[in-house]
C-alpha cells in the first residue's frame, strides 16, 4: 500500500482524490487542500509536513516550484505532478540527482500521453520516424505550457537524445502567427511541429510516420472531464507499477530535462527573432 498525501490548488480535491481513490494499491492518508492563498513557504512546510509521514505526495498545483518538489524528495517521497513544473535546466539537473540518492519516482501527468489508445504506442515505434504535430492554442493553457506537454510525449515517445532546432515564425500582431519548428534526434527521427491561431482547437492532431508502416494519428484537441479522468487513471497505474519497480511508462524529470533542453532552445531563436508569440 502506498500512502498518498494530496496537496492541492482545488478546494474540494475534486479532481485528485477520487481518482487516487480507485486504486486498492493507494490510500490517501492527508489532504491539503487551496494552498493558494498560503505563501510560498507556507506551501513548502505544508508540503514537508505531509511529506514525513506518507510515501507518495500528489502535487496539483499549476506550476510547482524547485524548493517544493526538492523538500518532497528529501523527504523520500514519490512524486504524481499534476502538471510539469517550468524549471530551469539547471534546477532539474539538481532534482534528478537529488532524487537518483533518494530512490524516488517521478510521474507528470501528460493528459494526450496517458490516453489509452495513444499510450499503446509507447515501446512499439521504430526509429527514425517523422512527427509532424499540428498544434492550436487552447483557451485554458498558454502557449509555453502547451508546447512543453507537446515536447514531452514528443521525447518519450522517441527517447534518443536531442540534437538541434530549426525555427521559423511568423509574429502577427494583426491576425496570423505561426511558430514552425524541426527538431532532428540522434536516431535520425525528425519532428515538425507547427503551432498556429489559424488552427482550431479540435485540429490539433499528432501524425507519425514509420518505414513501411501505416500511419499513426493522434488528435490532440482539449479533453473533456471523463477523458481527462481516464488518462489520469492511466498514468496513476503506471506511477504505482514504478514505485513497485516494474516496468512502466514515466514521464519523469530525466523526460522534462530533455523538453526542456528543447523549449529552451525555441525560446533562444525567438529571442532572437524578437518574436513574443510565446510571451
Amino acid at each position: 500500500m502506498i500512502r498518498m498525501g494530496i496537496l492541492s490548488a482545488n478546494k474540494n480535491g475534486a479532481d485528485s482524490a477520487p481518482t487516487i481513490g480507485k486504486f486498492k494499491e493507494l490510500s490517501i492518508t492527508h489532504q491539503s487542500l487551496s494552498p493558494e492563498s498560503l505563501t510560498g513557504d507556507q506551501t513548502i512546510n505544508t508540503a514537508t509536513e505531509i511529506a514525513n509521514t506518507t510515501d507518495g505526495l500528489y502535487i496539483e498545483l499549476p506550476h510547482p516550484d524547485m524548493n517544493l518538489i526538492r523538500q518532497a524528495i528529501r523527504r523520500s517521497n514519490h512524486l504524481f505532478l499534476k502538471a510539469p513544473p517550468m524549471l530551469s535546466t539547471h534546477e532539474i539537473e539538481a532534482l534528478i540527482s537529488l532524487e537518483n540518492e533518494a530512490g524516488c519516482i517521478s510521474q507528470i501527468f501528460i493528459p494526450h500521453l496517458f490516453r489509452s489508445k495513444n499510450l499503446k504506442l509507447v515501446g512499439q515505434l521504430e526509429t527514425p520516424a517523422l512527427f509532424n504535430f499540428r498544434l492550436a492554442p487552447i483557451p485554458a493553457m498558454d502557449s509555453r505550457e502547451l508546447l512543453m506537454h507537446n515536447l514531452l510525449c514528443l521525447v518519450v515517445l522517441e527517447k534518443s537524445s536531442f540534437r538541434k532546432a530549426e525555427v521559423i515564425v511568423l509574429d502577427g500582431r494583426s491576425q496570423v502567427s505561426v511558430l514552425d519548428v524541426r527538431l532532428s534526434f540522434s536516431s535520425g527521427t525528425i519532428a515538425h511541429i507547427s503551432f498556429t491561431n489559424q488552427f482550431k482547437a479540435n485540429q490539433s492532431v499528432l501524425e507519425i510516420f514509420q518505414k513501411n508502416k501505416p500511419m499513426h494519428v493522434c488528435q490532440l484537441p482539449p479533453l473533456n472531464r471523463p477523458e481527462l479522468a481516464a488518462s489520469e487513471k492511466n498514468a496513476l497505474r503506471q506511477f504505482i507499477l514504478a514505485v513497485n519497480r516494474k516496468p512502466a511508462i514515466l514521464v519523469s524529470l530525466n523526460e522534462l530535462l530533455q523538453a526542456r533542453c528543447i523549449f529552451s532552445e525555441i525560446e533562444e531563436k525567438l529571442t532572437i527573432s524578437e518574436s513574443t508569440l510565446l510571451e
